[in-house]
């Protein structure tokens, strides 16, 4: 006899909450390629002040185009302490 409490069986509802997550995991897999990039962004126009730090830091055009790119549509709030924290990080 095993000793201590009894596992409850486990309810439908639980049951299906766990499928439905593995179900997204394999769906995620699935959908993801071997190079695991992020999906591409839109490119917008590079921004003259990112242009002046990607100069003065010699940034790959690639990382300067990313950059600009999550500046312009996640970061415009804090764009200002964004760019002089960069300035700080960078120097």
């Amino acid at each position: 006899p095993e000793m201590g409490r009894k596992k409850k069986a486990p309810k439908d509802s639980d049951r299906e909450a766990d499928e439905d997550r593995a179900s997204r995991r394999q769906e995620r897999y699935e959908d993801s390629d071997s190079s695991d990039f992020p999906e591409e962004r839109r490119h917008h126009d590079i921004d003259p002040e990112i242009q002046k730090l990607a100069t003065a830091f010699k940034i790959d055009p690639a990382l300067t185009q990313r950059l600009n790119d999550i500046m312009i549509e996640e970061r415009s709030k804090t764009w200002e302490q964004d760019i002089a924290r960069l300035y700080e990080i960078l120097k």
